[in-house]
This record gives C-alpha cells, structure tokens and sequence, in this order.
C-alpha cells in the first residue's frame, strides 16, 4: 500500500483520512519541557512545509515522543506516511492549517532530499499589515526589519520570578513595529550588539505573537517557538535591502531607556470590539471554536465536581499514586503543589441557562482572594463544600463572559464552554448590545473539503498555550493528600492520555473495508 500512495499537498489534508503521504521540510523545531523545573522534555512541536508552500504543525506527544523525538532534525527533509489530524487551537498557531498532525504508531517517517523546499519557509507581514491585525489574531507570524533602536537589558520580576526584558524597534520600508523581548531572547540581542556595534542589523524574527503595549500592536516571543536571526544570508533579506534603499533609510540605531509599562487587552475592546457577541441560545447552536463575549447571571455553583483541585507548576491536575503526587502531563512525581479554583457556574439570560467552567484567574478575579486563602478558612478543606465568600462574590452577580467553545470537549462529554475573562464594569456591560454583533471569522480556506470530520477520534486538550507561569507554591506534605480525596474521586478531573492506536488502526481498516479497497485492507 505504501508504494500505491501517490504524493498529498499539505493544504489539502483533512480528516478523517489517516491514510496519505506527504514530502515536507521541517523548517522550524523546539522541544516542550514539563514545567516542575527539572527540563524534562514533554514533547517536540514542528512546522512542516511542502513545496506548494503550505504548512503544518506536527506534534510528538507520550509514545509517539519516544519512539520519534530524536528522529527529526530542524532544516532537514523527509517523507510521511499516515497519521492523524486534529483541529488547531488556541492562540498561539505556528500555522494558518486548520488542522494539526500527529504521528501514530504505524506512521512511516524517512528522510529524503528536496531542493525545491526553501530551509526558512517565511511568511513575511509588513509593519503595516501588524498594526491592521491588532491583537485579534491567533496565529504567529514572521517578521523583518531594521533594528533602529533598543531598550537596554534590564530586569524585571513576574510572580516571584527574575526575567531580563527589553524592547526593540524594527523598521520596514512600511513603517515601525516594537517588539517586547524576555531572557533568552534579549540575551541574544545584547550579545549581538556587544560583537557588532558598528554593523545596520536585519533581524528576521520568525513565529511572533502579536500583543498590546502602551495601546498599540507590538511583537512579543513565545517561548520555544521563536526564532531570531541577524543578518541571514537568504534571498528575502538582500530584497529587503533593495526596498529600504528605495524607500530610504529608517534611521540611525540608538539606545534608549525608560520604563516598561506591558499592558493588556482594555476590558472594552475584549468584549465589545474583538469578539462575536451571543446570547447563549445562539452560542450553544453555533458549530464552530472560537472565543464569544456573553451576557449572563450566575445562578448557582455546581458543587458535584468539585470547585477547587492541586496543581502541578505546569498547572495541571495531579493525581496520587502510591501516596505521592504524580503529574500526568510532566511524567514526574512532583513535590509542591499549588491548590486552584475550577469553578462549575449556571448561567442564565432570562431565556436560557448554560453551564460555565472558571478557571483559577477568572474566578480569583471575582473573590479578591486565592483559592489557598479561600481554603485557609475550612479546618478540613474538601471539595463539595463551598466557602460563603465564593457564594456571595458569585451567585446572582450580572456579568460579560468571554467564553472560549470547543466543540471537541462537547462531543467527548466534557465542558465545553471555558470563561476566559470576565467583565463586572457596569458602563461596559450597557455597552453589550446583539444588534452589531461581530459575525465569527471563518476557517482559512484551503484547496480540498474540509467539511468532514470524524470529532470523535480527537481526546486531546487543544487549550494550552505555549506560555505559562508558575503560582504560588504550597508544600505538598502541608496538603494532607489522604484526607483531601481519593483517586476515584479525582477521576473525573483527571487526563488520561493512552492512546488505544491499534483500536483505531482497526477502526481505519473496517472504515477501508465498508469503501470496498481491499488493496489498502490487506496492506495494513
């Protein structure tokens, strides 16, 4: 069956199909490691490339990590075979593809050689192009300019923790765009300038987030993702060049020094200028992902599943095991675990009523206080009793909800509706009004069909984003583990992430059987 495939385009994949052959370039690869401080490696992220141009982001998780985690390398080209596809999620996408790859265990992975795929692959937004998409974008994006000026290295503390920060000021021929640098990538910048201060600097920095600082669109580095590079010898900065002698020179690098003030999203544009506004008849009818701004009044708390669970530093749930706790997501026994709010709502907006899940941030947002404080006042903290003060911060209060919807959690039986901000500013909330409501953007669109697809087979979590930061810490022998809960009990808030893959290899099998391609069946 092998030989019989003939050659796909990355643009067209789409699942359910398991079944394709693709010829790409890794041009960009970092490793995810478990955040309990040990650099455990958790999982390795790609961005593929055929050379239609198209790309696509791959990612080894659990099995599939060890048994492919050092067979791949940044720059080097090679031929694929089969895997699965899942939606791609979340706010930091390294790709404008739909849809995610991942390699399964009769995935068929060789290394092949193909000029016609360029080793850097950009996609190149202008200045101009930065400050039209504002913050509302989702996806990274690549970047080239003139480094005209810099903030010197300084540091700063974030939740308990020293980072090194600076600011830096690119130039195109279209205009300027700031860029917000942290650790290791300010770390480059100066000492790049220590050995060539007397050198005009193109820096090319690739798989960028767009943020908010000081009211406009700046670039700011993901961690792992990013990539910075001065000066590369690649056929994009000779024409860059050509463009600033056109256009004329951005100007005289310097230095400059002042304090940084990094902002957020203002309350008004997160929920009344960037997001599609529902009620929550039309938010639970929609079908598509996405981020939607409600209006509604919590009305009860959902005690049944608990309000509150202990967190690893990566932030997920951990589990006991053999009387340690042990997290799933860093395959790591850990030693301080830090307690956090996850609060199940009813909401209702006179006409309909919903299910609304907080996270530890929006729910702290609301009670003015931790969840370790909150706990602090219970002489044998468990999970169904609810403090008085979280009842009186929540029930009956009339609030905006930012809700992320993923459709996959619906159809697994999980919450599909996950506050990510909440709005109590009364002037606000009269703002919110349905009659100019934003119409959700649609997927890119792509060569081939995409309306077909089998949600069922995605049990992954799509909401994690490639930045994340400790809490507070608690010393887990202070949390008593035996007399919390039980590991059934903790079930249902708990991950599992075995992959049944020859259950669903099977599955492909009768799916090619019931078709009539006994060729494919017999080959695998």
């Amino acid at each position: 069956m092998d030989s019989a495939l003939s050659m796909g385009v990355v643009n067209s994949l789409c699942p359910p199909s398991q079944i394709w052959r693709v010829v790409v370039r890794v041009i960009r690869l970092w490793v995810v490691y478990a955040k309990n401080g040990n650099r455990v490696p958790k999982s390795v992220e790609m961005v593929l490339m055929d050379h239609y141009g198209g790309k696509i982001q791959c990612s080894l998780r659990n099995e599939m990590f060890i048994k492919w985690g050092d067979k791949f390398e940044e720059g080097n080209a090679y031929k694929i075979t089969f895997g699965r596809l899942i939606p791609n999620m979340g706010g930091y996408r390294a790709t404008q593809h739909p849809y995610k790859m991942l390699l399964i265990e009769n995935s068929l992975v060789s290394v092949c050689e193909i000029s016609e795929i360029p080793r850097w692959g950009l996609s190149l937004r202008d200045s101009e192009q930065v400050r039209a998409m504002g913050v509302k974008s989702d996806y990274l994006i690549d970047f080239m300019g003139l480094l005209t000026s810099i903030i010197e290295e300084r540091t700063c503390v974030k939740k308990g923790k020293m980072s090194k920060m600076m600011i830096v000021e690119l130039c195109d021929d279209k205009g300027r765009v700031e860029c917000v640098l942290f650790d290791d990538h300010a770390k480059f910048v100066t000492d790049h300038l220590s050995l060539h201060s007397n050198e005009e600097a193109i820096l090319v920095f690739q798989f960028a987030k767009i943020n908010k600082f000081r009211g406009k669109s700046v670039l700011q580095g993901v961690v792992g993702a990013s990539r910075l590079s001065f000066n590369p010898q690649i056929p994009e900065v000779m024409s860059f060049w050509n463009g600033i002698a056109y256009h004329g020179d951005c100007g005289d690098p310097q230095i400059i020094t002042g304090e940084i003030e990094i902002g957020e999203v203002s309350m008004v544009d997160d929920f009344i200028n960037n997001h599609p506004r529902k009620t929550l008849l039309s938010l639970s009818e929609t079908k598509e992902d996405g981020n939607f701004i409600v209006r509604a009044k919590i009305v009860n708390i959902l005690k049944e599943d608990g309000w509150w669970y202990l967190a690893c530093l990566c932030d997920r749930a951990v589990i006991i095991e053999d009387s340690y706790y042990y997290c799933s997501a860093c395959f790591t026994r850990v030693n301080y675990v830090s307690p956090r709010f996850r609060i199940k709502v009813k909401v209702s907006d006179g006409c309909d009523s919903i299910d609304f899940v907080m996270p530890d941030s929006v729910a702290e947002y609301l009670v003015k206080k931790s969840c370790r404080e909150v706990l602090s006042m219970f002489e044998e903290p468990n999970y169904v009793d609810v403090s008085p003060c979280i009842e009186e911060a929540l029930v009956g209060k009339d609030l905006l909800f930012k809700v992320e919807k993923r459709m996959v959690n619906l159809y697994n039986y999980e919450d599909p509706y996950h506050v990510k901000r909440v709005c109590n500013d009364t002037d606000i909330i009269d703002l919110f009004t349905l009659n100019d409501a934003v119409e959700t953007p649609n997927l890119a669109k792509f060569p081939g069909s995409f309306s077909i697809m089998n949600i069922d087979e995605f049990d992954f979590d799509f909401g994690i984003d490639l930045l994340m930061s400790p809490d507070e810490l608690v010393p887990a022998e202070l949390c008593k583990p035996k007399k919390l809960f039980s590991t059934h009990e903790y079930g249902s808030c708990s991950k599992s992430y075995k992959r049944k893959l020859e259950e669903e290899f099977d599955q492909q099998k009768d799916h090619c059987r019931a078709k009539g391609d006994d060729s494919i069946v017999g080959s695998l």
